[in-house]
C-alpha cells in the first residue's frame, strides 16, 4: 500500500467532507487601470497578471510581464499573496497561483482564502486542485459572443476539506510527477519547435514576394477592397440566443478562428437565428479574422472556410469576414498567404486602440496582396500541407506524442485528486 493510501485509510476512512468555494475563500474581479492614466504605469510597483504570464511562465508565479503603479490600486488593497486566479471570461480553463501581493486584469476571478481557513490547506493543494475547478467552469460557460463562466455554479463548486498529510503527500507526488513530466515534454517540444521552425521559414519563403516573382515573374497585386467585401459577424444577438440546441444554427467562435488557419468542418457552437434576420452566413472561401485582441500582435489572426458546410454557418459578432468578389485564389492557398509574416505585418498596422487593439475594415481594404497563378498556389498549397502535417497534426507524429504524454499527466493527476464524498457531507449538500 502506498504512503498516499495509508493516510487516507488512517485519516479519512469514511470518505472527504466538501464545502464550498464561496465558504473557503473571498472573491474578487481583476481590473485594468486606466491607460490614459500615465501615472498608473510610470513605475515597477506592483505586478499585474493577465493571461500571457501563464501561457509564458507557466502556473506558480511570483513575477508578472507588467507592473504598474501603486496609484493605480483601487482603494490601495492589493491581492494578498497565496491567491489563486482563475480566469472566468474569454480564455476559460486556466489558472495560475500567485505567491505575492499582486493585481490582475478582469479576466480573472482571484480566490483569496479566508483567514480561518488557512491552517487547513496546503496552498500548492489548492492550485493543483484547481486544474478539476477549470475544466468545471469550461463546463459551466455562458456562451455568447464573449464567453463568461456562471458565477453562480462557479461559486458553488466544491473543494475537498482534505487532512493536510494528505494535501501535502499529494502535493509531494505531483510536485514529482510534474517535474518529470515536464522535463519529458520539453525534449519533444524542442523537437516539435525545430520542426515548425523549419516549416515556417520554408512557408514565409515561398510565400514571399520575393520567391514569388523568381517563380512566375511579374506576379499581379490586387488590393482587397478591389476584390471583395469585408463584412461583420452576427449582430443584435443576446445571452439568450446562444444555445445548446438541435434546432439552433452552427457559428465560428473567435477562439477557433485564433487557434486556426482553417475552417473546415461544421463548428459546435450554437446559436438561434430566425429566417427573417439578416445575418451573413459564411461561404467557402470566406477568409475570417479575429477583429480585437488585447495586444496588436494577436490581432486580425486568420482562419479560411475550406469546406462547403451542409447548413447554414455563421460568424462570431467579434469577428470579420472578407468574400471575395473573384475568385483570384484556392481558399488553401489562401490559408497559408494570410498566416505569412507580410501579410501579417499589414492586417496588425490595421489595427489601432489602447487597452485593446480592434481592425478597422476601411484600413483593410487597402492591404495588398500577390496574386500567382492557380497553378502556383495549388502547388505550393500541396508543400506546406504535407509540411504543416508533419508539425502540427494532432493526430500523428511528435503533436499526438505530446498530447498522449499530456493525457497521461492529466489522467493521474486526476485520480489522485478524486476522493469518495463523506456521508454527512453528501446529506448536508442535499
Amino acid at each position: 500500500m502506498s504512503r498516499l493510501a495509508e493516510l487516507i485509510e488512517e485519516l479519512c476512512p469514511d470518505g472527504v467532507e466538501f464545502r464550498r468555494l464561496d465558504e473557503l475563500f473571498a472573491t474578487r474581479n481583476g481590473y485594468t487601470p486606466s491607460r490614459s492614466d500615465m501615472s498608473a504605469w510610470d513605475s515597477h510597483d506592483i505586478p499585474w497578471f493577465r493571461m500571457e504570464d501563464i501561457r509564458e511562465n507557466g502556473g506558480i508565479l511570483d513575477s508578472a510581464l507588467t507592473y504598474v503603479s501603486s496609484s493605480a490600486v483601487k482603494k490601495g488593497v492589493l491581492f494578498p499573496e497565496n491567491s489563486l486566479l482563475v480566469a472566468t471570461s474569454a480564455t476559460i480553463g486556466a489558472h495560475a497561483l500567485i505567491t505575492v501581493p499582486h493585481l490582475s486584469n478582469q479576466r480573472f476571478t482571484s480566490l483569496q482564502l479566508k483567514d480561518e481557513y488557512r491552517k487547513h490547506f496546503d496552498y500548492r493543494f489548492l492550485y493543483y486542485y484547481c486544474f478539476v475547478l477549470d475544466a468545471f467552469c469550461l463546463d459551466h460557460v455562458n456562451v455568447s459572443s464573449f464567453p463568461s463562466v456562471d458565477m453562480r455554479a462557479f461559486r458553488s463548486f466544491k473543494f475537498p476539506f482534505v487532512p493536510l498529510a494528505v494535501q501535502r503527500e499529494i502535493v509531494r507526488i505531483l510536485d514529482q510527477f510534474t517535474t518529470l513530466e515536464a522535463e519529458l515534454e520539453a525534449e519533444l517540444e524542442a523537437e516539435l519547435e525545430a520542426r515548425r521552425t523549419q516549416y515556417e521559414h520554408y512557408r514565409n519563403h515561398l510565400l514571399s514576394m520575393t520567391a514569388l516573382k523568381q517563380r512566375c515573374g511579374e506576379i499581379a497585386v490586387r488590393k482587397l477592397g478591389e476584390v471583395g467585401v469585408f463584412h461583420g459577424g452576427l449582430t443584435g444577438k443576446t445571452k439568450a440566443d446562444f444555445v445548446d440546441s438541435p434546432d439552433a444554427s452552427a457559428f465560428v467562435t473567435y477562439k477557433e478562428i485564433y487557434s486556426r488557419i482553417e475552417i473546415d468542418s461544421i463548428p459546435v457552437g450554437r446559436v438561434q437565428v430566425a429566417d427573417k434576420e439578416k445575418q451573413l452566413a459564411l461561404q467557402y472561401g470566406d477568409v475570417l479574422f479575429t477583429g480585437s485582441s488585447e495586444n496588436s500582435e494577436e490581432v486580425g489572426m486568420t482562419a479560411v472556410v475550406t469546406s462547403e458546410f451542409s447548413e447554414r454557418v455563421y460568424l462570431n459578432s467579434f469577428s470579420i469576414c472578407f468574400r471575395w468578389s473573384e475568385e483570384l485564389f484556392d481558399p488553401g492557398y489562401a490559408k497559408h498567404m494570410f498566416n505569412s509574416p507580410e501579410i501579417r505585418r499589414e492586417i496588425q498596422r490595421c489595427a489601432s486602440g489602447v487597452t485593446r487593439f480592434n481592425l478597422s475594415k476601411k484600413r483593410m481594404e487597402k492591404i495588398s496582396v500577390p496574386v500567382p497563378p492557380l497553378e502556383v498556389q495549388h502547388e505550393i498549397m500541396r508543400v506546406l500541407d504535407d509540411f504543416d502535417a508533419l508539425v502540427n497534426d494532432i493526430s500523428s507524429g511528435l503533436p499526438a506524442e505530446i498530447a498522449a504524454r499530456r493525457a497521461q499527466y492529466e489522467h493521474y493527476r486526476d485520480r489522485l485528486l478524486s476522493f469518495p464524498e463523506k456521508a454527512a457531507s453528501r446529506s448536508n449538500a442535499s
